[in-house]
């Protein structure tokens, strides 16, 4: 070696190389464990110093954008104009980095709406170098005001800078763990106490996929084997209580990770080779009776975020009195009524446990308006579970799902976000395995039904409707199974952007404030092929009089919808459309009777339907400017056609929680009406149930399941 030579050790490279190196070391294969990555960090101490988790965030920050998807997340929780979290996730971040710059934040609409500009409290950076360039533009040309917002927008930019690095680099190596935790397998998860927040997380996951997540849950993960182990041990017959199976956060999440990661895993045609042995007849059978009591037993499990008949929510107090005056079936004891009142009246949640993954100092988060919470590490490991109090007066209401919601840190906030509702995910398996018998059996071909249908009452598609089809994925026949598989397997994170939104806002019944009332306007317009599932009558009179779940017959038949959305001005009803389609809808600011969408004395039950004009296709529409003092209301109208005859189809959808309520009128007067009320599913699917409209609105009723899927 010549003597101008010298060599330059490994451990002597400058950090900005060694950074590279450690980068492309793991995102050479970004969709398996970074064990070279760990392994390259402890070649020495200044390597591990230097890029160990937490010390270098953004090497891992970077590596979080290669592996995970993190386009959900940025609309979701950094946006500049996130509007998904401002009323649930009342939290004041304390961000505390190396340098010495310290920033404060409230993601909170109504404070941040009410501080005055003045107020250095609510928002300040004691950056000396920003604060003086921001002193500099105070000019006679522009106004203190104009510095303040100038002051305002950099500090939310310099906030959501940091804390996406900090975030993503925290999640690269969390996620990870998640992942081979669930590796394992059911039995060998370990302490079953953190199942739920894990679960919580792969569902969050789940929501956020654009297609790296699901590679890493199916591959990585093995996400389909853990489930599938779930499914065969929790859900196992012999372990329910007079045949109804569990009702937990865990298993409605398990539920619908279940569809997507297993059943509809496998492409159809090769699904129906399977479905005709008779082995495989029977597990499809002994998974049908599995899931049979959440479609039929109502008395047991909910359909709705908020009972089906009211419409006006968040539910104010003072209409407590009266919605337990209106209903017969309360305690006849004034004294012990009023207790519990009182009681519930106090706090409108209620903690049913809380456990903590570790033994940390921090203190449970304050149930007021917001609470400061150092967003150190440790503070991610928290994870609360609560569960709302279901309303005065309705032991008998059947539709309001008293679900626990979980409440953690994630992504820097406090996240508090429901489980999904039983029925919604126990629904789309029971349908898809039942049309899977169905088709698999000519002599029982519900794809036979639903062609005779639309041959007898055709509907026809509209232009818009046409070029939906025609941009729309191609499936492997006309059968249900692959239209509703080609619909739910398309779903990417912004399609699930809505449902994010309704399970995050719609937490409880008296504080939530909910989605903006025109959220769902478009989503249930369409034509729409479905089923719908009934026991006999005289078998569920037993079940609903306190019998065990019961083993008699039930049916399906196959349905047609065809609906159209309406804008309705309620002081007139006239179907209106706004011509300033950009302007801000929410009326996010405004007083609770501000906030309110429906007639002052509709409750939203039956008589409201009832009453409601039926509207034709070609209804005229009045073009308007969107009026803040004005109350609208989204309506639906249509026409449809069954197995039993053509009827007509009218209902609204409720802003809160963006629930469809659709009374389904028979035109030959010998079938009755039926209520309608479910909730659009990402991917064009319609599930919820139908009930008879004879029987009172605080009792159960005749009930049954239902699915529409777009066609």
């Amino acid at each position: 070696m010549s003597s101008g030579t010298s060599t330059l050790r490994l451990d002597q490279l400058p950090i900005e190389i060694v950074q590279l190196i450690a980068y492309f070391t793991a995102a050479i294969q970004p969709f398996d464990q970074p064990k070279d990555l760990f392994n390259f960090i402890s070649l020495n101490k200044r390597f591990y110093n230097s890029l160990r988790p937490g010390r270098s965030i953004e090497l891992y920050s970077s590596l979080f954008k290669i592996s995970f998807d993190h386009q959900a997340i940025h609309r979701r929780f950094f946006s500049s104009n996130n509007q998904l979290l401002h009323y649930n996730l009342n939290t004041t971040c304390n961000i505390q980095e190396s340098e010495p710059t310290e920033i404060y934040f409230i993601n909170d609409h109504h404070q941040a709406k009410r501080s005055s500009d003045n107020d250095s409290s609510n928002l300040r950076t004691v950056d000396r170098s920003n604060s003086s360039i921001l002193s500099e533009n105070v000019t006679p040309g522009r106004s203190r005001d104009q510095v303040s917002n100038l002051h305002r927008q950099l500090n939310n930019s310099i906030l959501r800078k940091s804390m996406v690095l900090r975030e993503f680099s925290k999640a690269y190596i969390q996620r990870w763990n998640l992942l081979k935790r669930f590796r394992s397998g059911y039995q060998n998860y370990g302490n079953k106490t953190n199942l739920l927040k894990d679960l919580c997380l792969v569902h969050l996951m789940f929501m956020e996929n654009d297609g790296k997540n699901w590679i890493l849950l199916e591959r990585f993960g093995r996400l389909g084997y853990f489930l599938q182990e779930y499914f065969d041990i929790v859900l196992d017959p012999s372990n329910f209580h007079d045949g109804y199976p569990p009702k937990s956060p865990e298993t409605s999440i398990v539920l619908k990770l279940y569809h997507y990661f297993v059943e509809l895993s496998y492409p159809v045609s090769t699904v129906h080779q399977l479905a005709k042995s008779k082995n495989q007849i029977k597990e499809l059978e002994k998974r049908i009776d599995i899931l049979k009591p959440y479609n039929f037993a109502a008395h047991k499990y909910g359909a709705a975020y908020a009972q089906w008949n009211l419409r006006e929510l968040p539910f104010q107090r003072c209409h407590i009195d009266q919605q337990c005056d209106h209903h017969s079936n309360i305690s006849s004891n004034p004294s012990s009524s009023s207790s519990s009142s009182s009681s519930s009246s106090s706090s409108s949640n209620r903690i049913i446990d809380c456990w903590f993954s570790n033994t940390s100092s921090l203190s449970q988060p304050s149930r007021g308006s917001s609470s400061s919470i150092s967003a150190d590490w440790s503070s991610e490991e928290y994870f609360y579970p609560y569960q709302n109090i279901p309303l005065p007066g309705t032991n008998q209401m059947s539709s309001y799902d008293q679900l626990s919601y979980c409440e953690f840190f994630y992504m820097g906030k406090l996240l508090r976000i429901l489980p999904p509702i039983h029925i919604q995910v126990a629904a789309l398996s029971f349908f898809w395995l039942l049309a899977l018998c169905n088709e698999s059996n000519p002599n029982q071909s519900r794809s036979k039904e639903m062609e005779d249908i639309r041959q007898l009452h055709p509907l026809p598609k509209t232009e818009a409707e046409k070029e939906e089809q025609d941009g729309s994925e191609s499936v492997d026949d006309d059968s249900f199974t692959s239209l509703m598989r080609s619909r739910l397997m398309s779903i990417d994170s912004v399609e699930q952007d809505r449902e994010f939104k309704r399970l995050t806002h719609c937490i409880d019944v008296y504080s939530s404030i909910g989605l903006e009332f025109d959220l769902y306007l478009e989503c249930f317009e369409g034509v729409w092929d479905g089923q719908f599932s009934f026991l006999e009558y005289g078998v569920y009179e037993k079940m609903m009089n306190g019998d065990s779940f019961p083993e008699g017959n039930y049916g399906d038949l196959a349905q047609m919808f065809k609906l159209k959305s309406y804008i309705i001005r309620t002081s007139d009803g006239k179907p209106v459309r706004f011509v300033d389609e950009d302007a801000d809808r929410d009326l996010s600011g405004e007083d609770l009777d501000d906030r309110r969408r429906g007639d002052e004395g509709d409750e939203g039950g039956l008589k409201s339907l009832k009453r409601m004009r039926l509207l034709t296709m070609k209804e005229t529409v009045e073009e308007v400017v969107f009026d803040e003092g004005e109350r609208y209301e989204v309506q639906l109208h249509g026409i449809g056609h069954g197995a039993w005859g053509i009827y007509d189809l009218k209902g609204k959808i409720r802003p809160w929680d963006g629930m469809m309520s659709l009374l389904k009128v028979y035109r030959d007067q010998h079938h009755g009406s039926w209520l309608y009320y479910g909730y659009y599913q990402p991917g064009g699917v319609i599930v919820g149930r139908w009930r008879d409209v004879e029987n009172r609105e605080d009792y159960h009723g005749y009930q049954g399941s239902f699915i529409l899927v777009r066609r």
